[in-house]
């Protein structure tokens, strides 16, 4: 209580519950699922925690984004320059990659688990902690920094070191499925060897991956009646079941994931002539003469939620088809026709 010229003055003093600045929850970012941000700019946008699944974004600048905690689940990332972002954090689970840049980008802790890399710098990308499970393959990880990431499956075969020993996997996860480049010194490498019980599913049988009951016969070209390698291909390519079974599983998404639901309807599925494999456009090991057989796929992808709905999606995309090392096919992607 104030008294100033005989005058008693009161003070009094308000104060709000209800924080100043309040703007909603933080932890939630931008919706932004299945938008179409063909060769957009992004650079100045704030995509902390942001929703981008299924997002078209071929050829994005997402230079040094903030894009911790992202979620880039069945995104198409064609081209898309990420270097320096910061995806910590980020699920990148069944985005595509392919031809996109990471060098220099923060990963720590993200999810790319099953993704194919074969085609995607990692330079200088910090990938402590990071899931790369069974990641379909690997280029330029110069400089990169694998410590405490989950590599087990991971096909590293076609990594590539341009320094000779840059590169960081002190703590990382491997197992009897990791491969290694050719080469490599594992046990120099710091990484750890983790006990099979601990390691990620097998992949399942073809048969499991097969072309759902429903789809028409009628269009699609494989007859179940012939032998796989007998349809539209010549001599020495793989099995039409294979060549499924990874495509389904790595590319578009397993039969059910997550709740969800896959299915395929095939429309061609085409063998080009093999021809002598190169190792930087088709991801083939390096100093080893490759084979690789082009497959030419139209396909119509079902995805069925849990709430019932469902999302239809025709793939046209071409790869090459090869033996490892170890006499095992794999794949690469190579073009969306």
């Amino acid at each position: 209580m104030l008294r100033t010229l005989g005058v008693v003055w009161v003070g009094v003093v308000l104060v709000s519950s209800v924080p100043v600045f309040a703007h909603g929850d933080a932890k939630k970012g931008k919706d932004w699922k299945g938008k179409s941000l063909e060769k957009r700019d992004l650079r100045n946008e704030n995509l902390e925690n942001a929703t981008l699944d299924d997002a078209k974004m071929f050829l994005a600048n997402l230079k040094d984004v903030n894009a911790a905690g992202a979620s880039f689940k069945d995104a198409d990332l064609t081209s898309a320059s990420l270097d320096g972002a910061n995806l910590s954090g980020a699920d990148f689970r069944d985005a595509t990659l392919s031809n996109a840049s990471l060098s220099k980008a923060d990963l720590k802790k993200a999810n790319l688990e099953g993704v194919d890399l074969s085609t995607t710098s990692l330079r200088e990308a910090d990938l402590r902690g990071a899931n790369l499970r069974n990641v379909k393959g690997l280029q330029d990880i110069t400089k990169a920094d694998f410590r405490d990431a989950d590599l087990r499956g991971a096909n590293m075969l076609g990594a590539k070191d341009y320094t000779g020993s840059s590169v960081k996997f002190k703590g990382a996860k491997f197992d009897k499925n990791t491969r290694w480049p050719k080469g490599f010194d594992v046990e120099g490498s710091g990484a750890v060897l983790t006990a099979e019980a601990d390691a990620p599913a097998k992949t399942d049988p073809p048969a499991k991956t097969e072309t759902p009951k429903t789809a028409d016969p009628k269009k699609d070209p494989v007859d179940p009646k012939k032998e796989p390698a007998e349809v539209e291909g010549p001599k020495g390519v793989p099995p039409v079941k294979e060549v499924k079974a990874q495509l389904e599983k790595h590319m578009w998404g397993p039969p059910a994931q997550g709740g969800t639901k896959h299915t395929y309807d095939y429309k061609t599925l085409k063998f080009g002539e093999p021809r002598k494999g190169e190792a930087k456009p088709d991801g083939v090991p390096a100093n080893r003469e490759t084979i690789v057989y082009p497959v030419r796929v139209v396909v119509e992808v079902t995805r069925t939620f849990t709430d019932g709905t469902s999302k239809k999606e025709e793939k046209k995309q071409t790869y090459v088809f090869f033996k490892d090392e170890f006499g095992d096919w794999t794949f690469r992607f190579k073009s969306n026709d």
